[in-house]
């Protein structure tokens, strides 16, 4: 089972704020992942919306194959997503 810390340690600081301010609120990381950049998936759908402006990514994907939505930073390959 993969260190969640971990792969949330490395994630940009707009992306860390988004996490914390989510497992404050009571969601969980589900899986994490960095075979094709760095990856966080939630247990839950997103409990607030966050700031998504400058480098970060707001997409509502609503496609069962993947998640429900996902905050990223392209520029790095990180990506925080929830599931439904």
């Amino acid at each position: 089972m993969p260190d969640h810390a971990e792969f949330a340690a490395k994630l940009c600081p707009e992306l860390q704020a988004i996490l914390r301010a989510e497992l404050q609120a009571g969601n969980v990381i589900a899986e994490s992942w960095s075979d094709w950049g760095l990856g966080v998936l939630l247990r839950d759908p997103f409990h607030q919306a966050h700031d998504h402006s400058g480098r970060i990514v707001y997409r509502d994907l609503n496609d069962p194959h993947y998640w429900k939505a996902e905050y990223s930073c392209p520029d790095l390959q990180q990506i925080i997503g929830c599931r439904f």
